[in-house]
């Protein structure tokens, strides 16, 4: 054993102090480039994106904006102050210009109205109020039985005194009762005659040279007095509302105010966040450089606590003399010798047992055998897998502890003692006692209803939902989300957070989940074609691939004795099976876990992981009772172990016919019910049938589901990079995961590829979540990269104000992958 290095003093300290600054710094950083004002305005990198695109549609921002911008400064109360408040002041511009282009204004009305525009009310109802009589003269007019071809804006023409001197002596006796009327009209039309466009004049005085009935001009006029109330609103607004005077000396076209608004007021926004959150440009490459201190000084403040740890073991020395004092250290040296039991090692020497083992890992049993009943004996007891453990097992070992953490799935398995020895009639019904079962101890204790198992009395006990209650709800095991995804939807309300893996394949496998069908026969608890099928299969990736861990789960004992059975003869018959297996059963990690190959039941694979899970269904035909699988309320359970055991791929083989197992009717009535579903389920991913695999999980779940790969950007920084990326030839998927792991762009070289390139993070959007920067940067980025991604983060800081330095790092770095 390597002599490790001391810890100096104070080094912890001095560790974690820069440890925090780091993260400190980093979450300062993450939090100003995705401030928000509690969702009022937009993020840094947002501001950014806009005024860049306004500023290639050609609208002036940042120092060009001149004395527009100005105007907004200093008019406090115009300038919007959130995203709520700027959208309601854009829409009133847009509706200003939608009423403007209905009256046929084609230029900005401050060049076409006259100088001095201040209309008071008066004058407006003046106006009003002539709209009555305008419409009675011209319905005197349209009247008339002649007609003619005009112009639209023939009406107002009656301002000019051409119309009134000269125009009569063209016409008719009989039409000069028309024209006086028309006068008449025009008297009521004067105070609209600074609306006349010059053009209209010119049009209007080419079509009424050969006009024959002035009554025809009107019956168009009588159709434009329906904009009499807009052209007044127009009036009002110019003359009344401040926001609309700030354009007044603006030269751009009426369409472009809009923009104009919008750069103003982004362009004020941006400044308020460059003064108040000066930590946002301290440089992108500082923050790279500070996430990879946090790295370093993470793991080396782990290696300084594991030497500082053990540091204070150094007197277990002095704890070994005093139990070899105690005469407790005795050996069995002879067959006549004893040695010192394990119960009366911790009885009579428990305090120097705890001096230099404070840590004690065992099971509740063991732990009531050997230390005395007494309370607070330790500080904190840690229960795992609480479903599976009694409250008569658990209450001798919770007497023993200050503190106690809780940890269990109440949709896995409850606590169970049950040996299968007498699998049934196939037909039996499922509650009507399929099974004989005896429990390995008959004189165990059962809890009451409520109860039954620690982690049901722990759940009633701190109340559901409490401050005391932690919901785990990300998933890591599987590496391919169709793993996981039918127990999310059918037992877990589509809650669990999956983090999307990015791995290929074994080539073994072709898809996640593989379903091969066998013609076997169920008889006597045993199907030997499918353990036949199994074992072949066994044999078959173990010729392709060593590397990945297996396991295989029946679903009965005797089913899995058949499969030992065959395995054992396999290998009496097949020397070089015979070693492989030898080696799988006897696998582990570097760090000691056990990862060898197993045969299971249904019953007895809780807790256990295996990259390959072959599972044989084991019964045929059209049965209907499927033993633990079938129990009332906990088959559900068992089946959801059975399938979430795998990491990389399972392989299901059956000899049942599926349709036949249940149907819509029993989803509340039968637990084959969702055995029925997962097969129906395994069948369509077999097969590719993605459609048919996402309606049977909306079926199963009645929450929305956060899309595995979303439709657009979240934000306009997101759509410029994406734009960009699409432009250097790579197809970009946006949203790629869910929830906390949710990668903004995904990049593959073609829009078919089954992998990503890499992800690409813009500005850590990921922090919305609230995690600080030591989950973002080394948590959370060691499961992305376990799931085989390799992440690319770009800031906006960088995109924007280095933008061709930014391109061509993240080109390289995207190579790079």
């Amino acid at each position: 054993m390597p002599i490790e290095e001391p810890v100096r003093e104070n080094e912890r300290e001095v560790i974690s102090r820069k440890l925090f600054r780091s993260e400190e710094l980093l979450d300062r950083y993450t939090v100003a480039m995705n401030d928000t004002n509690n969702g009022k305005r937009p993020r840094y990198g947002d501001l950014m994106a806009r005024l860049h695109l306004l500023k290639q549609h050609g609208i002036r921002v940042f120092g060009e904006l001149g004395g527009l911008y100005s105007q907004f400064l200093n008019e406090e109360d115009v300038l919007p102050d959130t995203i709520e408040s700027f959208e309601e002041k854009r829409a009133e511009i847009k509706s200003f210009i939608e009423i403007y282009k209905k009256c046929n204004y084609g230029r900005n009305p401050w060049r076409e109205l006259k100088k001095d525009i201040s209309i008071v009310d008066s004058e407006i109802m003046q106006i009003e109020a002539s709209f009555e009589p305008m419409v009675n003269h011209a319905r005197t007019l349209e009247s008339s039985a002649k007609r003619c071809v005009h112009s639209e804006e023939s009406a107002w023409l009656a301002e000019h005194s051409w119309l009134t001197k000269h125009y009569p002596a063209f016409l008719p006796d009989k039409l000069r009762q028309d024209q006086q009327n028309f006068q008449k009209l025009a008297i009521e039309t004067r105070k609209l005659s600074n609306w006349l466009l010059e053009k209209s004049i010119r049009e209007l005085l080419d079509h009424t040279r050969h006009s024959q009935s002035i009554a025809e001009h009107y019956q168009n006029f009588l159709d434009s007095t329906k904009n009499i109330h807009d052209i007044c609103h127009i009036h009002r607004q110019i003359s009344q509302n401040r926001l609309l005077r700030l354009f007044s000396d603006s030269l751009r076209p009426i369409n472009d105010w809009p923009e104009i608004f919008e750069a103003a007021v982004f362009q004020t926004w941006l400044k308020e966040f460059e003064n108040h959150n000066k930590i946002a440009f301290i440089g992108t490459q500082e923050i790279k450089n500070q996430q990879k201190a946090l790295k370093d000084l993470f793991d080396k403040k782990r290696r300084a606590d594991i030497r500082a740890v053990r540091s204070h073991f150094i007197s277990r020395i002095y704890y070994r003399n005093e139990l070899e004092g105690l005469g407790l250290l005795r050996q069995k040296r002879s067959k006549y010798a004893s040695k010192t039991s394990l119960r009366q090692l911790y009885s009579q020497g428990f305090e120097s047992i705890h001096g230099i083992y404070p840590v004690l890992l065992t099971n509740p049993e063991t732990a009531s055998s050997i230390l005395e009943l007494r309370p607070d004996i330790y500080d904190i007891l840690i229960i795992d897998e609480a479903s599976q453990m009694f409250m008569a097992d658990a209450m001798p070992i919770l007497y023993r502890a200050r503190t106690v953490v809780i940890s269990g799935d109440e949709m896995q398995m409850p606590p169970s003692d049950l040996f299968m020895l007498n699998m049934g009639d196939d037909d039996a019904d499922p509650d009507e006692g399929y099974d004989k079962e005896r429990p390995a101890d008959q004189n165990r204790l059962i809890a009451a209803e409520g109860e039954y198992c620690l982690l049901d009395a722990a759940e009633h006990a701190i109340q559901r939902g409490g401050s005391n209650e932690k919901r785990l709800l990300v998933h890591y095991r599987s590496e391919c989300k169709e793993l996981i995804d039918f127990s999310n939807h059918a037992f877990y309300d589509g809650k669990l957070i999956a983090p999307s893996g990015n791995k290929r394949l074994p080539r073994f496998l072709r898809t996640p989940i593989e379903l091969h069908p066998v013609r076997g026969i169920f008889s006597s608890g045993i199907n030997e074609i499918e353990a036949r099928a199994v074992v072949e299969k066994v044999k078959e990736i173990w010729q392709v691939e060593r590397s990945l861990s297996m396991g295989v789960i029946a679903f009965n004992i005797r089913q899995r004795d058949k499969i030992e059975d065959l395995l054992a003869e396999e290998s009496q018959q097949n020397t070089l099976f015979g070693q492989m297996l030898d080696q799988e059963r006897n696998r582990t990690t570097e760090e000691g876990e056990d990862i060898g190959f197993f045969v299971r039941s249904v019953e007895h694979v809780q807790g256990d992981e295996r990259d390959i899970i072959i599972l044989s269904t084991t019964y045929s035909g059209e049965t209907r009772n499927f033993g633990p699988i079938s129990k009332k309320e906990k088959g559900r359970r068992r089946l959801n172990v059975a399938i979430t055991r795998a990491k990389c791929g399972m392989i299901v083989i059956s000899s049942l016919n599926i349709d036949h197992i249940s149907n819509e009717g029993e989803r509340n009535t039968r637990e084959r019910y969702y055995f029925w579903k997962y097969m129906c389920y395994a069948r369509a991913i077999d097969k590719g049938e993605d459609d048919t695999a996402s309606q049977i999980l909306r079926d199963l779940s009645q929450q929305k589901q956060t899309p595995y790969v979303g439709k657009g950007p979240e934000s306009p920084f997101e759509e410029q990079v994406a734009e960009f990326l699409t432009k250097e030839g790579f197809h970009v998927d946006y949203q790629v995961g869910e929830s906390g792991f949710r990668i903004d762009l995904g990049l593959k070289q073609q829009q078919e590829d089954p992998l990503y390139i890499c992800g690409v993070e813009c500005d850590g959007r990921q922090y919305h979540s609230g995690w600080k920067a030591r989950m973002n940067d080394i948590w959370r980025q060691k499961i992305l990269e376990s799931k085989g991604w390799k992440i690319v983060r770009i800031w906006s800081s960088d995109w924007f104000g280095n933008p061709e330095h930014a391109r061509q790092t993240l080109i390289s770095q995207i190579k790079e992958q």
